[in-house]
This record gives structure tokens, C-alpha cells and sequence, in this order.
């Protein structure tokens, strides 16, 4: 294990590391992981294959063959060679794309959202409430996972924390907006869930035809704008 800047890496194994930033989910941490593996991805190594961000880490895999190659990496071996090249690796500004907030339509309640009275219930507020308030929030997006372009969303209001469901849903429809613990989340696609589904939106968040298949990237800014059921159908067609 190495320290380094404001990291500690950490082999994970033979083809890749681990940068960890602590083990508090804050902001700017959220935006330093975000910075810098926007930054790698920009200025690959020689046998770097891909990226992978988390809430405190960042995992980078490679080729242990190509980086032993290279003449672009000092070190004497695979590790310290890759250790060597993210230690001194010059951080690119962030596109404005990603600084840019998104506004995501949701129509809530009913068959949309059939977890919102649920939700309102364990709040001890009212449906309209639940909307209102999550809907007013400012959500930063913490890392995708789960499946592919699934965002996880902090800046959940307090008082709609709720656990998961105790029995998951065999599916949740693409486009649902779910809660789950101090977290709000939006399933990119048809899948089993635990989340409370209070609401969904017509949104496309993912389509692997396109040369950025997720509309969301870790430190994104969202917020959520009620639509009714008319504007979502519209929205759909």
C-alpha cells in the first residue's frame, strides 16, 4: 500500500489498483474521483483498459504486459509503474457537460409510482409533501452502478429516508424513480428492485448505440421537475 497526494493506493490484483480518498461520502471528494478519472480517460497509459469510480475510490485496470513495455511509465515493475503514472498525472478540467445541471421529468404516484403513499406514511407527511420535497432537492450523482447508467443520487432530504422493501419487485420498469436508505436512484432499464418506487420518468437513460450510453456521470447535478400523466405519456410517444 502507497500514499500519495490525497489517496492511498492499494494493488487489487495483478491488472489493477485501487485509489481510496478516505471513507466519507462528501462532496468534493465525489468531485476529486470525478476529476480524475475524466483526467485518466483523457491521458490513457500505455495499457490502461478502463476506469471504474465508486463513492470514495477509484479502481483502474490494466494490461501488466503493455505497462512492463512501455517506455511512457517509470518503475520497475507493473505497480509501481502505473502508481508512478496516476501520482503524477496532470488533472483536465471537468466538461461543462458534466458541471451541467440535469432536469429530470417524473410523473409520480399511482401505477408510476406505487411505493409514494408508502413512502408519505413512513415520512408521517402527505403525498403532495413527498413530491414537493423531493422534487426541491439538489442531488449530486455519487457514482453509477448496479447496472449499467443506474445513477445513485445524494441529497435526499432526510425525512424521506426509508429502507429498501423487504420482498424485491421481479420487475421494476425502466425509468423508475426509487428511494432507498438516505439515497434516491433512477433504473436505466427493466429489472428486479428493492427500492421504494415512488414516481418514474419518460427519460432514456441509457442506449448503448450511443457514443455516451448514460446520461448521467458521476458528479452530475440533478434535479427532478412533476409532470402528469398526459405530459408523460407525450413525453413518450
Amino acid at each position: 500500500m502507497s500514499h500519495h497526494q490525497d489517496f492511498t493506493i492499494q494493488a487489487l490484483s495483478e491488472n489493477a489498483l485501487v485509489l481510496y480518498f478516505g471513507n466519507l461520502i462528501r462532496e468534493d471528494i465525489i468531485n476529486r474521483i470525478s476529476n480524475l478519472n475524466y483526467s485518466l480517460k483523457t491521458a490513457p497509459f500505455d495499457g490502461f483498459i478502463e476506469s471504474v469510480p465508486a463513492y470514495v475510490s477509484l479502481t483502474v485496470y490494466y494490461d501488466p504486459e503493455a505497462v512492463l513495455k512501455s517506455d511512457q511509465l517509470k518503475g520497475d515493475y507493473a505497480f509501481e509503474k502505473v502508481q508512478n503514472y496516476l501520482s503524477d498525472l496532470h488533472l483536465a478540467p471537468l466538461p461543462q457537460t458534466t458541471r451541467k445541471e440535469l432536469l429530470i421529468p417524473v410523473c409520480y404516484g399511482d401505477e408510476y409510482g406505487p411505493d409514494l403513499a408508502d413512502v408519505a406514511k413512513h415520512a408521517g407527511v402527505t403525498e403532495e409533501e413527498v413530491i414537493k420535497q423531493h422534487s426541491n432537492a439538489d442531488y449530486l450523482v455519487y457514482m453509477l452502478g448496479f447496472m449499467p447508467g443506474f445513477p445513485y443520487l445524494g441529497g435526499l432530504p432526510d425525512a424521506l429516508s426509508m429502507p429498501r422493501k423487504n420482498v424485491p419487485r421481479a420487475v421494476v420498469p425502466a425509468g423508475s424513480v426509487g428511494i432507498a436508505g438516505k439515497q434516491t436512484g433512477i433504473y436505466p432499464l427493466n429489472s428486479p428492485g428493492g427500492w421504494q418506487i415512488i414516481g418514474r420518468t419518460p427519460v432514456i437513460l441509457f442506449d448503448a448505440a450511443q457514443s455516451e450510453p448514460a446520461v448521467f456521470l458521476p458528479g452530475s447535478r440533478v434535479k427532478f421537475s412533476p409532470i402528469t400523466r398526459a405530459d408523460f405519456k407525450m413525453l413518450t410517444n
